[in-house]
């Protein structure tokens, strides 16, 4: 198993929780991080507006969910790995 850089856990992260709101365990579970781990890149995320923490009075635990910001870094990371190994 190789190592995962911090950008493509970021990546990782954005891409699983696009299209619907995911609870950090969730996010652990498809994408095989520790909790310390996860939480803290969650974290980053959070503070570069790139996740939008989604609160449920009903719930205790927070969901997150991909920014229109994060949507871009997406695009510009897919064009940007897209271009790069164009032949």
């Amino acid at each position: 198993m190789t190592r995962r850089t911090k950008y493509e856990i970021w990546v990782a992260i954005l891409e699983v929780c696009l299209n619907s709101p995911k609870h950090q365990s969730g996010i652990l579970r498809e994408l095989s991080l520790k909790t310390n781990h996860a939480k803290q890149e969650i974290e980053y995320l959070l503070h570069r507006n790139l996740l939008n923490e989604i609160l449920n009075k009903d719930d205790k635990w927070s969901s997150y969910q991909t920014s229109l910001k994060g949507k871009k870094a997406l695009n510009h990371f897919y064009r940007l790995i897209t271009n790069f190994f164009k032949p």
